[in-house]
């Protein structure tokens, strides 16, 4: 019962608002790759939101290999992109069905074969299901697009016009196949989706009556009838890119194996925060924050445990560091300069290209307004994007520190130079601790992050900034920027193999 509640709720509502579609068509992901992965994870349809679920999809094992450009994001599970089932088709499949013949011949094939019950042969009960389904509809369409279509020769235009009805019955047809032979399919972002199954329409359209027998009998019998059906569904070969990175530089993959953090204290409300190793980052004292813990509002005080928890909790902390060192790696490699080379030779990053894939990471979750607090040696105090805020135009460094955070992630620059050094504040540590704490925020905010960073960039709101973001000595938890310093140029950049 379970199963087939999962199953029902899928196809139903996930797969609705993650599908591509084409006329009717929709890119389904893989129902039993995700069945498993919900019953495993606990998830259950009736009160698990879709981003919830989405979140723990992407983060399985099933999709661990699929490259971080084609993964699906979450935030675009409401956007499905619209595309005409008929032109994808004749674009995929570019040299076969060039000429009007052509089209009108495997559109008949598809037509004779819903309307002769003789031609369909003995076929399993699923496909008997489908194809009596598939007679109505395309009868149906054809009906109508014949009472619409003018003499002479009605019955050809008619059936000209059906494109785009047995352009979706196509689609869903080679979508299900696909699905099948390939787990990782429902891991994919719609583009990446799209881009896929076009290669394999280019591939079974050679000969076209391999996608008669896709609709005859379904991706069982077919694949049998036709091998290449099978050869053209199955799964992508895995990128060795990676593999032969770390197989490239051995001290890399040391480097990600290693990678371990100890964990903090976890807190079920503000109150519990340890306020006093903050106190002198803040006007407002250890008694009082305490007093001001019992009067925030329901979704930040919710929001400001999850943040703090995040931050001192391995399960969170070591993946998401191994995850960075590897975009990182493979961006140093990717672009080949010989700098970058040496240090993954050393089994180490460059703090450049951390900055270059948190942007990367920020720009594609759609937090494109970057900020630079400036050195206080500067005659200018912040730059929001590519304006200059010169220091006579704010009221004072507070209020400049209180607009970085509510305009998006910052860095950090008055910590440049030896105060970025290996167990110093940072440039970039606030970025990543914002990177970090992303999905948490967004959950806990209900999707509404500015809310919470216009919270935190408030008079009232910025106290708990230094709590979460900006602790004093004693923490244990990456809630402190200077170690985050300590532990990524001690094991992960090229603070490691520094001779300073």
């Amino acid at each position: 019962m379970m199963k087939t509640l999962l199953v029902l709720f899928f196809i139903g509502i996930f797969f609705h608002h993650s599908q591509v579609k084409a006329g009717g068509f929709s890119f389904n992901p893989t129902i039993n790759t995700y069945q498993e992965i919900c019953l495993t994870e606990g998830i259950r349809p009736v009160n698990s939101s879709l981003k919830t679920m989405c979140q723990v999809i992407v983060k399985s094992q099933t999709c661990k290999s699929v490259p971080a450009t084609d993964l699906l994001r979450c935030s675009e599970i409401e956007r499905p992109i619209a595309l005409n089932s008929w032109d994808y088709i004749k674009g995929c499949a570019q040299g076969v069905l060039n000429s009007v013949e052509e089209i009108l011949k495997f559109l008949w094939s598809i037509m004779e074969l819903a309307w002769d019950g003789d031609k369909r042969g003995a076929l399993s009960d699923e496909a008997s299901e489908f194809m009596g389904i598939a007679k109505l509809y395309l009868h149906t369409e054809y009906q109508k697009a014949l009472a619409k279509s003018p003499p002479p020769m009605k019955e050809t235009k008619a059936l000209m016009a059906m494109g785009g009805a047995i352009g979706s019955l196509v689609l869903d047809k080679v979508t299900e196949m696909v699905a099948n032979e390939y787990d990782e399919f429902g891991c994919l972002r719609s583009e990446a989706k799209s881009k896929y199954i076009c290669k394999v329409l280019g591939d079974v359209f050679i000969p076209p009556a391999g996608i008669v027998a896709l609709i005859k009998v379904g991706p069982k019998l077919a694949m049998k009838q036709f091998p290449h059906l099978k050869k053209a569904a199955a799964p992508p070969k895995k990128s060795i890119a990676p593999k032969s990175l770390f197989a490239q530089y051995p001290n890399l993959q040391k480097t990600i194996d290693n990678i371990k953090i100890n964990g903090g204290v976890s807190i079920s409300h503000p109150r519990e925060i340890p306020f006093q190793k903050s106190n002198e980052f803040r006007p407002i004292k250890d008694a009082e924050m305490l007093k001001r813990a019992e009067d925030l509002p329901p979704n930040i005080q919710d929001t400001i445990v999850g943040v703090y928890n995040s931050l001192g909790d391995k399960k969170v902390l070591e993946p998401y560091f191994k995850n960075l060192v590897k975009e990182s790696a493979e961006w140093m490699a990717k672009k080949g300069r010989p700098q970058d080379l040496e240090l993954l030779k050393k089994g180490v990053v460059s703090e450049h290209a951390i900055s270059v894939i948190l942007i990367k990471r920020f720009k594609a979750n759609g937090d494109n307004q970057f900020t630079t607090m400036m050195p206080r040696r500067s005659d200018r105090i912040i730059s929001v994007g590519a304006k200059d805020i010169r220091v006579s135009d704010m009221a004072n460094d507070n209020d400049a520190f209180r607009t970085a955070i509510r305009t998006g992630p910052f860095l950090d620059r008055v910590f440049e130079g030896k105060a970025a050094n290996r167990d110093g504040h940072g440039v970039i540590n606030h970025m990543i601790q914002r990177d970090i704490v992303k999905d948490v925020v967004k959950k806990e905010m209900k999707g509404n992050s500015q809310e919470f960073y216009n919270y935190l960039g408030s008079k009232k709101g910025v106290n708990w900034w230094s709590d979460l973001f900006d602790s004093g000595e004693g923490t244990r938890t990456f809630t402190r920027p200077e170690n985050i310093s300590n532990y990524m140029h001690h094991n992960l950049t090229e603070g490691k193999v520094r001779n300073d």
